[in-house]
């Protein structure tokens, strides 16, 4: 099982904890996703989406603290069509540097590729590494790039993504929010 551990401002909103989690597993941004917040679902479409799917109201700078409380479970789907379910748990919400959305603190196991067919299309590439230089894996490596290892998670190399987020004013510093 991927895992990545989190520590977030709760004045996060539902939209850039979107993009904190695209940093944290790896992936690019190329799909629709939704949030289901006490079984209540926030989805935002991607370009693709037919304007007939998309669900008016649908409030995008939601804050996280207002839609879920501590000790929560809800989820997160990226990619409706692989279906990516996340499963997300808010230990508890504290005091954190008003400059950061958010920061990484542990993981495990590196992201699936982006497109890799769900999780039935990525156990059967996983599979291929049991057979080192099969025509399988050099398949998939060549995909995934040279360097995959399902194994390797580098928490440093997200949070140093995640900190060009905030330098770059790509997500919003939640002190600079309006209340």
């Amino acid at each position: 099982m991927v895992m990545r551990r989190l520590l977030m401002h709760s004045d996060v909103t539902l939209d850039d904890l979107h993009h904190i989690l695209q940093v944290a597993m790896g992936w690019h941004d190329r799909h629709s996703y939704e949030f289901i917040v006490v079984e209540q679902p926030f989805r935002f479409p991607d370009e693709d989406d037919s304007p007939l799917e998309v669900k008016p109201g649908q409030p995008r700078r939601k804050l996280l603290r207002w839609g879920a409380s501590e000790t929560d479970l809800f989820r997160y789907v990226y990619d409706l069509g692989d279906n990516w379910e996340h499963r997300i748990v808010i230990e508890r919400f504290e005091p954190m540097e008003p400059d950061y959305p958010g920061w990484v603190l542990g993981g495990q196991y590196a992201c699936p590729p982006e497109d890799c067919g769900g999780v039935g299309g990525f156990r059967a590439a996983l599979g291929s590494f049991r057979e080192p230089g099969s025509l399988a894996a050099r398949e998939f490596l060549a995909w995934a790039g040279e360097d995959f290892d399902p194994n390797r998670f580098d928490r440093h190399a997200a949070n140093a993504a995640l900190s060009r987020l905030a330098w770059n004013r790509w997500i919003a510093p939640p002190r600079t929010r309006r209340r």
